[in-house]
């Protein structure tokens, strides 16, 4: 479980770290000033009906039109209103106006995926106004305490639908009441907005990005929250002492010489993340390999001779593979279909030592996965549903013309990168002018917005800042130093 959590504020992206036994595991990146678009709520005006897909594509007043697949178009009338699975021209029409959640980001030219399911989520509760019962989270698997939860809610959600979540496992009555009402009273609120709404338009925003990240991920386990901005701060004391009291003394403020992040060396944790090739203890590797269709995983058992035979070799190096791949997957967020070839093992009871630890280690993941046995040949199959965009790909993108396996950090990673290089060049040079050297495509980043950014840094680093285009410099080639 979680057991800290770092919170880096840049000048153009939040970076949240959750570390487990002192370990970067996960990784939430937010666009500074902003929450993600995932959870939001539009009302939205569907534009186009598409048979052939069994989709619709709906208005929500962004670049890009949504998209609504059929089956998550069943509540597009009030609750099981067009049936549980319905064709999309019996679900919805085009014109119609509709409220719809983003449930995934846009994705290059993909356009944000949408549900007519919508839910409200709270720290120990989620509020589905369309649904009906209370549903349990699986990981609470303990019978009594199962049946004490859905005592303790029971009629209490009104018209709607309650899911407790893991985290509601050991809470009191009581709370989960109060927790119930503040997301019915939300959702009373957001009705109430409706009735006057015209569509497009987005009626509900969701929260501070990091304040979600303490709602979903806060717990007694977690010792502190460490945070390296004071405006940041004050806006998770204020959340905390309404939703989270017991908290607010663990939220502290980053005041170290070194950046928060290199203090726990999360930024080389970061890079280790995009390689493909993860060391393992005792010499061996796992080797990641992401295609179109599957993420394949590959098990090395390098130079690692200790044991008497290659037997042992084999169930050392899988039973290490097998912690350090479930560790991998839950880091990188990597989703869809995984195949994993472990080594060849003939040992009785082997192979199910390998899956009992691979299971064992998957328990530590919050997203879904499951998980086939292992063939004859060593192979895995499994499945894990992503939560989020793949690190991959929020920080590199596929480089023009190489079919396949090149890729460079994106023009967003590089300029987060700069902006944190020139912060620590301004703490060991105090009030001296920065001279920042990089390849035009960054320099143009910097520049956007009549300088905006140009003059954020300024102000932020207290010193004058001169940008400098060379067309000589590749993406990643940056120079920062006295002016």
């Amino acid at each position: 479980m979680t057991d800290e959590i770092l919170v880096n504020v840049g000048l153009l992206d939040t970076r949240i770290a959750l570390l487990d036994d002192g370990r970067l595991a996960e990784l939430i990146f937010a666009p500074a000033g902003e929450t993600a678009l995932a959870g939001r709520l539009y009302l939205g005006r569907v534009t186009h009906v598409a048979n052939g897909v069994q989709a619709a594509f709906v208005d929500i007043g962004l670049d890009r039109s949504g998209f609504l697949p059929a089956r998550e178009a069943r509540y597009a009338d009030g609750v099981g209103a067009a049936g549980e699975r319905p064709r999309i021209a019996e679900a919805v029409h085009e014109g119609q106006a509709v409220l719809v959640q983003v449930t995934k980001e846009p994705i290059g030219d993909k356009g944000p995926r949408l549900t007519t399911d919508i839910t409200l989520p709270g720290r120990h509760l989620v509020l589905a106004p369309w649904r009906r019962g209370v549903s349990i989270s699986r990981r609470i698997g303990d019978d009594a305490e199962r049946g004490r939860l859905a005592a303790a809610v029971d009629g209490i959600g009104g018209d709607g639908g309650l899911i407790l979540r893991t985290a509601a496992a050991g809470a009191d009555a009581g709370g989960l009441r109060a927790g119930a009402a503040r997301l019915m009273a939300a959702w009373a609120e957001i009705s109430a907005g409706l009735m006057s709404a015209e569509p497009p338009v987005c009626v509900e925003s969701g929260i501070d990005p990091v304040c979600a990240a303490l709602r979903d991920h806060m717990s007694p386990d977690v010792r502190r929250v460490v945070i390296d901005d004071g405006d940041a701060l004050g806006r998770l004391r204020g959340y905390c002492a309404g939703a989270l009291p017991w908290s607010v003394d663990r939220l502290q403020r980053h005041r170290g010489p070194a950046p928060l992040f290199d203090s726990h060396d999360i930024e080389g944790d970061i890079e280790a993340a995009l390689r493909p090739r993860v060391p393992l203890p005792s010499g061996g590797a796992i080797v990641i390999e992401a295609t179109e269709a599957l993420t394949a995983i590959d098990i090395d058992s390098g130079r690692y001779t200790a044991g008497a035979d290659a037997e042992e070799t084999a169930l050392r190096t899988n039973l290490e593979a097998a912690a350090e791949i479930a560790w991998q997957l839950r880091l990188r967020d990597i989703g869809g279909i995984v195949v994993i070839d472990f080594m060849r093992m003939n040992g009785e009871g082997h192979v199910a030592r390998v899956l009992d630890a691979f299971g064992r280690a998957l328990d530590r993941d919050r997203a879904p996965v499951r998980v086939a046995g292992m063939s004859e040949l060593g192979l895995v199959e499994m499945t894990r549903r992503r939560l989020r965009e793949p690190l991959a790909h929020l920080l590199t993108e596929p480089v023009p013309g190489i079919a396949a396996g090149g890729r460079r950090p994106t023009v967003a990673a590089v300029t987060s990168a700069l902006l944190r290089r020139a912060e620590a060049e301004a703490a060991a040079l105090p009030g001296r002018p920065l001279l920042i050297a990089a390849a035009p495509e960054i320099i143009a980043r910097l520049g956007d917005d009549d300088d905006r950014l140009t003059q954020a840094l300024a102000n932020r680093l207290g010193c004058a800042v001169t940008l400098h285009a060379d067309p000589a410099r590749a993406r990643d080639d940056i120079r920062i130093g006295p002016a």
